[in-house]
């Protein structure tokens, strides 16, 4: 946000910005589109204890196909998500893996509620196109 505001604080001609909002927008949309491109190669931090609950439960299982399945089960998600862009990820991590709520993540991202309502969306909308049912 702040990088966003920065840049519209150094608009030479603000009297030539016919609609403000979207002007705003586009901004951002260019912020959001720096910040892919800087952070396109880092991975996603999965929860360590998640992860080793995720390995009892699946040596617990009593067939071994269930268990391939699992497994294959697992790495097609990490694969969907780590398709998902940096911010994608963490809004749909903390909402949907850390139980937190739109507020929270929005708190803690530095979003709207309405920006973290919306990339949870586009984010399950992604991973549905990646892993059909």
């Amino acid at each position: 946000m702040q990088d966003v505001f920065l840049r519209l604080l150094c608009v030479r001609r603000a009297d030539l910005v016919r609609e403000p909002q979207a002007y705003i927008y586009g901004i951002a949309a260019h912020v959001l589109h720096e910040f892919r491109v800087r952070t396109k190669n880092r991975c996603v931090r999965f929860d360590s204890q998640l992860l080793e609950r995720l390995e009892l439960d699946l040596a617990n299982e009593s067939s071994s196909e269930d268990l391939a399945e699992r497994l294959a089960t697992v790495r097609e998600l990490e694969t969907a998500l780590a398709q998902l862009s940096p911010t994608h990820q963490a809004v749909l991590l903390l909402q949907k893996r850390d139980g937190m709520s739109r507020e929270e993540v929005a708190q803690a991202l530095g979003l709207s509620v309405h920006t973290v309502k919306k990339y949870v969306f586009q984010a399950m909308a992604q991973l549905r196109a990646c892993w059909p049912v």
